[in-house]
């Protein structure tokens, strides 16, 4: 089990990502085929739980009504991909802002998906598909901060920590 994992941390490094970062993705991607959220009776999975938040916070905006929980509830995703992007891009230019940028995006989309846990009532029940979109964001914040510790090695271009 131990040569898989090389072989799939050299074939990564290869690429030039780290184990981190293809894992944040991957965990993001799968949370929104689990369940997050029971509504009336029903659980919901991220995918629709996501498209139904996105609906009701431009909803809310344009109408005025301002509910806030919606609005920055559906932001870790923007706040994700913002952090992936910056990751992806910068790190061939500035490694280091890079790094920082991807950390500080993965933190504010844990911060904002935290709010769905400090503002949750009594009929919300959050399962297994939340606790995973969130944890997503917590390992694309360690991937980002991690990039300002990694070093190349000169020849063969891995990334070591």
């Amino acid at each position: 089990m131990l040569h898989v994992w090389q072989v799939i941390r050299s074939r990564l490094a290869s690429a030039g990502l780290p184990l981190t970062l293809w894992l944040a993705i991957v965990l993001y991607a799968v949370s929104h085929f689990l369940p997050v959220t029971r509504l009336l009776d029903q659980w919901l999975l991220g995918w629709e739980a996501s498209i139904s938040t996105a609906e009701i916070a431009a909803e809310t905006l344009w109408r005025g009504k301002h509910e806030w929980r919606f609005v920055f509830g559906w932001l870790p995703n923007l706040w994700f991909w913002l952090g992936v992007a910056c990751w992806l891009i910068g790190r061939r230019r500035n490694r280091r802002l890079a790094g920082i940028g991807t950390g500080l995006a993965g933190l504010a989309g844990v911060a904002c998906a935290s709010l769905w846990l400090i503002d949750a009532g009594n009929d919300d029940t959050l399962s297994v598909g939340y606790y995973g979109w969130l944890a997503s964001m917590a390992l694309l914040s360690w991937s980002g901060f991690g990039l300002l510790r990694r070093r190349h090695l000169p020849k063969s271009g891995l990334e070591i920590d």
